[in-house]
Parts: C-alpha cells; structure tokens; sequence
C-alpha cells in the first residue's frame, strides 16, 4: 500500500484521467525477480520438503478480483487461461467460471480436510485489503502470503478490489458523476463530461487553497493533542499491558517500547525543517486527495452493488445471467455474486461434516466444522460491514486492521451481526496513538500522519465522534462503552506499542520480508494477521471462556 503514490502523482493525475482509466494494461506478465511474490515461490520448496503443505498453491484458486466497476477483473489472468476464454451465447462467462473455480477447488479442501480424519474446523479466512492497492500489487500480496498461509493450517480466499490512488482520482474527475459511472452515456454528454475535466481538477485544487489554512492549524493542534508522549502508563489511555475489563470489553496494549528524549527532539526539529513543503502540499492532500478517496468508497459499494442494480429489473437479470441463470438480488458485483455461492456452499459442508467435530473441540473462534475469519485492512473494513449486513456466512472471528470504516457505519452493520451471534469475536488492532498522528510519507514533505488522521481531517466531516475512524484508539475508546453489552463480551481491542517487531506504520499490517537461511533458502516472515495470536492473545482458551 503506497500513500506516497497517491502524493507525488496525483498532481498529474487529471493530466492522465482518460488513460489511466481507458488504457488495456499489458495483459499479463510474471513480476519482476524481485518482488515478494517471486521471493515467495522460493520459499515453498522448503516447506513441501517438510510436509507443510502438500502441494504448491495454485492462487487462481484462491482469488476473486472486482474491477473499478465493481465487476469481475480477468485483466491478471494468463491470456489462455481458461477462465478467460469462458463466454459467447449461452455460455458462462469468466466471472461464473472464475467463481466455479474458487467454489470448487474450496469443496474439495473441506471434504479432504475431513477425509484425513480431522477433529478441528476447517479454517476458511477471507481477506479483504485496503485503499491505495492497484490490482497488480494486490494479486501479488496474495502470491505472497497464500503458500504461508496453507503451511500454517489456513485456507484463503483473497478478496481484491481496484483502489488505485492515481487511477481512482483520474476516473473520479473523468467518467464518475454524482456517484455514477457516465461510460454508458451518449456521445455528446460523454464528451461534455470528459472536456470539464480541467474544471473539475482546477476547482479542487482551489477547494485545497481555500481550506489550506484551517487545516494547518487543525494539524498543528492534533500534533500535540490526542497523543501520548512514550510509554502510556496503565489507566490512561491503555488498561495496561495485559487483557482487562473495561465497560465489559478486553484491551491490551503491545509491549510499547520507549522514545527516547533524543528521537523526540530529532522528530521534532525534522518537522520544523519539512514544515514549509507541509504547507505547500496541504492543498493537494486535500484538495485532490478528497475526490480520489470519494471514488474509493465509491468502489467499496460497487464490489457489492453495481450501477446495473440500479436499472430495472428485466434488464438487471439478464445482465446478471451466469451460474443457475439466476438474478443475483443481493447485487451484481463480483464480491456479492461469489458470497452468494459461498454462502450455500459453506451451509452444505456445515451439515454434511457436522459431527466431526466433537462438542468442545471448535477451538478456532468456536465454530464447527468450518471456522470462518473475516480479516479486512484499512478500507477493506467498509467493504466487510457492508457483507457481514447482507450475507450470513456464519463468520466466526471479524477482524479489522486500522479500520477505515467510521464507528457509525460499524454500528449499523457488523454491530447487529454479533449481536444476533452469540460466540462471535470482534477483534480491533490499531496503531499507537503516536504512529498514527505523526506516521510520515515522502520523507516529511506532506502532512503528517496516517490515512485515519487523513480521513478524519481532511477527507470525512464529522457530526460527532461517532462519525470518526474505527481504527483509531482516541475515537473508538471514547465510543464502545455504546455498544451494548452482550456485543462487548466478544469484543477485543488491541492497541500496539509505539515500536517493535509489530506494525507501527498503516499499511504495515500484512507485509511480508524475508531473511536468508542456510540450506533452505530465504525465510518468509510475516505478522501472520491470520493467526489468532496476532488478534490480540497468545491463545483462544481465555477468550473462549469469556465469550460463551
């Protein structure tokens, strides 16, 4: 996830709108040498040489890709890839074969999984990442993170969608109008809409002039407020560095490390000397910075719900024609057409598999036999609340990573979902405090902070503090004392320290690095944000208890 992207480019973004969102990408290429996802092929030899996992994983089937319209992306598919040779009259198009691909290759897993006599639910993760993620690097980070997943007992689906930084400001100023794609419309109306782009651009631009000043000043005073200076002592803004109740819910608090008065003082004197490229990008930032994050949220909805939802009926259902020729009306999107499917297909193994669990045995968020986690990053979060709304998977752990999602938005959605299923744990990470309001990009030359502080400033007005970011400990610790009591049992939040070997940046959450090893060759590290004991505790047992 590169915020530095959306900086530097977005300048000239309006200048490539119309390519960035009409051009035909190079249709599909390994990635280069060096990246993680080659790094990772290396990395599983060893592990199929130790009989951790039994075969190399084939991430096509593992992958579900939406495009900027909401629908299904095959542009990160081979050319003779199957799938994509998939349509004509009456025949099912790439997304039905995709999402037969997925299905299938998961059925199997499960009924395997049972056949070798397995007493512990089959864990099924869906992962969801955030904004600021092109559709290359996201199919590379599942490349990466899917053979380390498979070695550690977890089976993934990744959920990718376009959130390019670039790409989303040009298509926003271009070809989207009050939330709505004008692709389809005339000739005359389309062109109008495409030669109002400099308009368009040149207003945001002098929007981020004129509220340059105030949101200066709104940063100067965040930068000593909100914060807490070096090891936050037990009682203030943490219940301390071990699990505690507090209003009926847990909070622990990352080993926290410690700043020294000399990296203070360092920080501090390197903030005074960026200050004045602070202010001559805070126009930028905001202005431009604004309508890019529209499009993204606008896109968030579109994985479900496309502008074809919004036409009628008759025309809706053919559109949507594909597995079972059926009329998808929970929406069209490439997100909601494959959960659609999952959801059937997860009750049938439920039933089919279900005494090979034994009572007391659920172990992996206490659902039997299949053990679903919902991990979603930063904006993910938003396209999670909105499932967790409209399909019941029977989810057993939600999990969100620096949410990007406001509190009220979690209120009205996955909220009700844990209420109305009892057992089901909540686990919110976020950064320090610190991390968060002083996290810096382009090397101090734009406005501090991370996309939290971003979106609760600059990009989201707030009514209350309600309307702020859910990953963000000085909001959501003034607030959850409104969720009711029977969520907050299940409920878990984590806050970590301000350095250390856990993310102390906003996109840091699912890297991935590795380190050289002799005779087995380089050694993939990760934060494993699959694992349980990332969550928030080293084991299930505690939870378990105190969540039943």
């Amino acid at each position: 996830m590169s915020t530095v992207r959306l900086i530097t480019l977005a300048a000239a973004g309006w200048l490539l709108g119309a390519c960035a969102v009409n051009h035909v990408p190079v249709e599909y290429a390994e990635p280069p040498a060096d990246t993680a996802a080659q790094q990772v092929m290396q990395v599983i030899d060893p592990l199929l040489r130790k009989g951790a996992i039994r075969q190399r994983p084939d991430w096509r089937e593992h992958v579900i890709t939406a495009d900027k319209r909401g629908k299904f992306e095959e542009r990160m598919f081979h050319p003779d890839d199957p799938c994509r040779r998939a349509g004509g009259a009456g025949a099912p198009t790439f997304g039905d074969c995709q999402v037969g691909r997925v299905l299938n290759a998961l059925d199997k897993a499960i009924d395997a999984h049972f056949a070798n006599g397995a007493k512990t639910p089959f864990r099924l993760l869906l992962s969801i990442h955030g904004g600021l993620v092109g559709e290359t690097a996201a199919v590379e980070q599942a490349k990466a993170h899917l053979p380390l997943m498979r070695a550690d007992g977890v089976y993934p689906v990744f959920l990718n969608w376009h959130t390019g930084g670039v790409n989303s400001y040009g298509d926003q100023v271009v070809f989207v109008r009050n939330g709505e794609r004008i692709d389809n419309a005339g000739g005359f109306a389309r062109a109008a809409h495409v030669a109002a782009t400099p308009l368009h651009v040149a207003t945001d631009i002098a929007e981020g002039l004129v509220r340059a000043p105030v949101q200066w000043a709104s940063q100067l005073a965040d930068l000593e407020s909100d914060v807490e200076e070096g090891d936050p002592a037990p009682g203030s803004l943490y219940d301390g560095a071990a699990w505690g109740a507090i209003s009926g819910a847990k909070n622990l608090l990352s080993a926290p490390g410690n700043v020294s008065t000399g990296e203070l003082a360092s920080e501090r004197l390197h903030y005074f000397l960026t200050s004045p490229f602070k202010i001559a990008t805070m126009p930028l930032v905001d202005g431009i910075g604004k309508p890019a994050w529209d499009n993204m949220l606008r896109r968030s909805r579109a994985v479900l719900r496309t502008d074809d939802d919004f036409r009628d009926a008759p025309a809706r259902c053919q559109l949507m024609s594909g597995i079972n020729r059926a009329c998808y009306d929970r929406g069209s999107g490439a997100f909601a057409r494959f959960l659609g499917h999952l959801e059937r297909l997860v009750a049938y193994h439920r039933r089919k598999h279900a005494a090979a669990v034994p009572a007391g045995r659920a172990g992996y968020g206490g659902c039997a036999p299949i053990g679903i986690s919902l991990v979603a990053h930063s904006m993910g979060a938003i396209v999670a609340n909105d499932i967790l709304r409209d399909f019941d998977l029977g989810v057993c752990n939600i999990v969100f990573m620096a949410a990007a999602s406001s509190i009220r938005h979690f209120y009205n959605t996955t909220l009700p979902y844990i209420e109305r299923h009892p057992g089901v744990r909540f686990y919110n990470m976020m950064l320090h405090p610190t991390n968060d309001q002083r996290e810096d990009y382009a090397w101090g030359l734009v406005p501090e902070g991370s996309l939290l502080v971003w979106i609760d400033s600059f990009y989201e007005e707030s009514d209350s503090v309600f309307d702020r970011t859910l990953g963000k400990w000085q909001n959501v610790g003034r607030t959850k004392r409104m969720f009711s009591a029977r969520a907050q049992r299940c409920m878990f939040f984590k806050v970590f320290g301000i350095k250390g070997a856990f993310p102390t940046g906003h996109g840091a959450f699912n890297d991935v690095w590795f380190e050289s090893a002799a005779n087995d060759g380089p050694i993939a590290y990760a934060y494993n944000y699959w694992q349980p004991r990332f969550w928030g505790h080293p084991d299930l047992g505690g939870a378990d208890t105190a969540c039943r």
